[in-house]
């Protein structure tokens, strides 16, 4: 006979469910105390370092990033008028010196073009001679078309102002 046939129906049942009920009461302990850690970590999850919960500090950086999205699409119209006005800015240079009569052996005449990135802008040509000396300012547009014919210097001018390197042609 097995050790089981001893016992009758009744007291295994009682030896099994005392068994089960100590494992339940266990396994409830133990849920209990991970409950407990897992509760612990949330509420220090939640607290702010300045006391606040999560959600106030949510709703807070919600209208910290709302401000900023508002400054920058402002910087951004602030940025797109400085390139309109970039386009217009007379920043291109080109300078050419020469003798305009073969006679000064200065190079004393010279032609300055000031134009902006899309080439308009004007030509500022002085001619020195040993007598006198006249200057003359043309208009300037498209990289070289003006009311007035250009001269050769008045070109090469624009030509450096195109390259936009600032060099200085003898």
């Amino acid at each position: 006979m097995t050790f089981f046939s001893q016992w009758d129906p009744q007291q295994i049942l009682l030896a099994f469910g005392g068994s089960l009920v100590f494992l339940l009461v266990c396994s409830q302990i133990l849920l209990h105390v991970r409950h407990s850690r897992l509760e612990k970590r949330l509420n220090a999850m939640l607290q702010g370092s300045r006391g606040h919960d999560l959600e106030t500090m949510l709703v807070e950086h919600r209208n910290t990033l709302n401000q900023l999205n508002v400054e920058h699409q402002e910087i951004r119209e602030a940025v797109k008028g400085f390139q309109r006005l970039s386009d217009r800015n007379l920043r291109r240079l080109g300078l050419v010196r020469y003798d305009a009569f073969k006679e000064n052996n200065g190079n004393l005449s010279y032609s300055l073009a000031v134009l902006n990135d899309a080439g308009s802008g004007f030509v500022v040509t002085g001619i020195f001679t040993q007598e006198q000396s006249r200057t003359y300012v043309k208009a300037v547009r498209s990289w070289g078309q003006a009311e007035n014919v250009l001269t050769e210097e008045e070109l090469k001018a624009i030509k450096l102002a195109y390259k936009d390197n600032g060099s200085i042609l003898h």
